[in-house]
């Protein structure tokens, strides 16, 4: 009919506007078209991965999330929406069934940066695992990864303040692995 090719029209080109919006780097400005995109049309996973990617450079965890669980729901391919409610769940210490390897899932894609922040996190999580063993040469291997994947993802997203908290956390873990190093060896 013709109410409903004018309303899919209205939900594209609202996705679009908020597309075009989330490409220029403009966060606040995507979120409006991208919530009327999904109004429009509640199963369109495009608009809210959109919606959920917007909220997370907000860091607007909580609604990142609820958006990233709907496109997964409307689309189980989703090519951020599963990385990034890893690296959200790691970040929040929420029990997550993120394996590292699922954030590889975007490794072929222009924005690699959540896969590395998502694997970042991971071995961050699992140096503190080693550390509280007392195996800080396994944790001081998983806090270089750490680093690495880190500094990786900061090169492609250098506006990502949590990984810049995450190095500074990294660095702190360090200390106190060698602090626990020191103290094991007297």
């Amino acid at each position: 009919s013709l109410f409903h090719s004018t309303h899919a029209g209205a939900a594209w080109t609202f996705r679009e506007i908020g597309a075009a919006e989330l490409r220029s780097g403009e966060w606040e400005r995507a979120i409006w078209p991208l919530l009327k995109a999904v109004k429009l049309n509640s199963q369109d996973a495009t608009s809210w991965e959109g919606l959920g990617m917007a909220y997370f450079n907000l860091e607007k965890f909580s609604s990142s999330r609820k958006a990233l669980r709907r496109a997964l729901q409307a689309c189980g391919g989703c090519r951020y929406a599963h990385v990034i409610l890893c690296w959200i769940d790691l970040f929040l210490g929420k029990d997550s069934k993120c394996l590292p390897r699922d954030t590889r899932r975007v490794k072929a894609t222009e924005n690699q940066s959540p896969a590395f922040f998502a694997l970042a996190l991971s071995s961050y999580k699992d140096a503190l695992a080693h550390l509280s063993r007392g195996a800080t040469v396994t944790a001081g291997e998983l806090l270089d990864e750490a680093q690495t994947q880190t500094k990786e993802a900061l090169s492609n997203d250098s506006r990502n303040s949590v990984g810049f908290k995450l190095l500074g956390d990294i660095h702190l873990l360090r200390v106190k692995s060698k602090m626990v190093e020191i103290a094991g060896c007297h």
